[in-house]
C-alpha cells in the first residue's frame, strides 16, 4: 500500500473500488469474517494514504472546521501557522502552513459556495440563513480571523 502511495496511484477511483470490495464482502454471509477484515483494513489503509496526499492547507482547515469551540479553534489555528518540524505518527500529523495560504484557500471555497449558494437561490428561491451548513459558517468565521488577526 506505502508502494502505491509513493508513485501516486491511490485516487478517488482506487478508494472507490476498495469500498466496494469491502462493502460487497461485508453485505454477504458467504464471507468468511478475516476476509471481511482484511477487505477493511484495505479500505482504511487506503484512505488514510490518501488523506496524507493531499495538500496541507486543505487537511488543516478540515480539522480547524470540526472543532465547535471557538477559542479552542482559535488556539489550535496559533498552533496551525507556527512553524515547527512536519512530523507524522501513526495517529497524528503534525502540519502547519502560512496564514496567507489558509486564507488563500478558504476565500476561493467560500466564493465558490457562494456563487453556487446564489444560483441554486436564483432558481429555488430558499432563504440563505435556512440552507447554510454549519462548517460554512465555521470556515466564515476562521477567514474573518485569519484577517483579523494574521493579514
Amino acid at each position: 500500500m506505502a508502494e502505491l502511495a509513493e508513485s501516486g496511484k491511490i485516487d478517488p477511483a482506487f478508494l472507490q473500488i476498495t469500498a466496494k470490495a469491502y462493502g460487497a464482502a461485508r453485505d454477504t454471509n458467504m464471507t468468511l469474517d478475516e476476509a471481511k477484515w482484511v477487505s477493511y483494513r484495505l479500505y482504511v489503509r487506503a484512505r488514510d494514504y490518501f488523506d496524507r496526499q493531499q495538500p496541507a492547507e486543505k487537511r488543516i482547515l478540515e480539522y480547524l472546521v470540526t472543532i465547535r469551540d471557538r477559542s479552542e479553534r482559535s488556539r489550535q489555528l496559533d498552533a496551525a501557522v507556527t512553524p515547527g518540524p512536519t512530523r507524522f505518527t501513526d495517529s497524528h500529523d503534525y502540519l502547519y502552513s502560512t496564514p496567507p495560504r489558509l486564507y488563500a484557500v478558504l476565500d476561493g471555497t467560500l466564493r465558490a459556495y457562494d456563487s453556487m449558494q446564489a444560483a441554486a437561490t436564483e432558481r429555488m428561491g430558499a432563504s440563505e440563513a435556512a440552507t447554510t451548513p454549519w462548517k460554512i459558517t465555521a470556515m466564515r468565521e476562521l477567514r474573518d480571523e485569519i484577517r483579523r488577526k494574521y493579514l
